[in-house]
C-alpha cells in the first residue's frame, strides 16, 4: 500500500484518511457479517430472521461477538479518518500565485480526503434511518420510503461533489479507485438500510 501511496504521490495526510477508511468498512462489514451469512444461508422463499429449517436466524447470534470487535474497529478507524481528514484541509491550498495544476492536485487531495469520510457520513446516515423508523407519524412503509430516499439523494449529491474534487488530480487510478468506493459505499448503505427498514 505504501508503494501505491507514493507512485500516486499522496501525501500523509490522505494517506491516513483512506487507511481509517478501511479499518472503518472493514469493522462495519465484519460487524453486520451475520446477517449476511444468515441471508445467504436461508432457502428461497424461508424467513432470514428465522432460526428453523427454513431460515438462517442462528448465525445472528454471532453478532454478539461481532458487534464488540466490530464497534471498536470502527472507533479507530473513525479516529484515524478524522485525523487525516483535518490534517489534510490544514495544509493552505496553491495561491493564486502558484501553478494551477499545485492547486487542483492539493483540491484533489481534499477530495480523496473527503472521499474517505463518506463511510463516516453513510454510518450516521444508517443510524438516523434507525431511529427515524420508529416515528409514527407517518405509517411505517412510508416513513421507511421517504428516508431511504432522501438518504439516498443525499449520499448521490455528496459523492458527486466529491468526484468533482477528486478528478482535479487528472489522476485515473485515483479518480477510479475513488468512483469505485463511493460506488460501493451507496449500494452497501443501501442494503444496510433496507435490512434496517424490515425489522433489524
Amino acid at each position: 500500500m505504501k508503494n501505491f501511496f507514493e507512485r500516486n504521490g499522496i501525501p500523509v495526510g490522505p494517506r491516513k484518511a483512506i487507511i481509517g477508511a478501511v479499518i472503518l468498512v472493514a469493522s462495519v462489514v465484519f460487524t453486520f457479517s451475520p446477517l449476511l451469512i444468515a441471508f445467504l444461508s436461508t432457502p428461497p422463499g424461508g424467513n432470514m430472521f428465522s432460526e428453523g429449517g427454513d431460515g438462517g436466524g442462528s448465525a445472528i447470534w454471532l453478532m454478539f461477538m461481532t458487534i464488540p470487535i466490530g464497534f471498536a474497529g470502527t472507533i479507530v478507524g473513525l479516529v484515524i479518518t478524522i485525523s487525516g481528514v483535518t490534517k489534510t484541509f490544514s495544509v493552505k491550498l496553491a495561491s493564486a500565485e502558484e501553478p494551477l495544476e499545485d492547486r487542483n492536485r492539493m483540491q484533489s487531495h481534499r477530495g480523496i480526503a473527503l472521499v474517505c469520510l463518506a463511510p463516516v457520513l453513510f454510518l450516521v446516515a444508517s443510524i438516523i434511518m434507525l431511529i427515524t423508523r420508529q416515528d409514527y407519524t407517518l405509517t411505517a412503509d412510508e416513513n421507511n420510503q421517504l428516508t431511504r430516499l432522501i438518504i439516498m439523494v443525499v449520499e448521490l449529491i455528496y459523492s458527486a461533489l466529491v468526484m468533482r474534487l477528486v478528478l482535479k488530480g487528472n489522476n485515473k487510478v485515483i479518480s477510479i479507485t475513488a468512483g469505485i468506493f463511493l460506488a460501493l459505499l451507496v449500494i452497501g448503505f443501501s442494503l444496510l438500510n433496507n435490512l434496517i427498514a424490515v425489522g433489524i
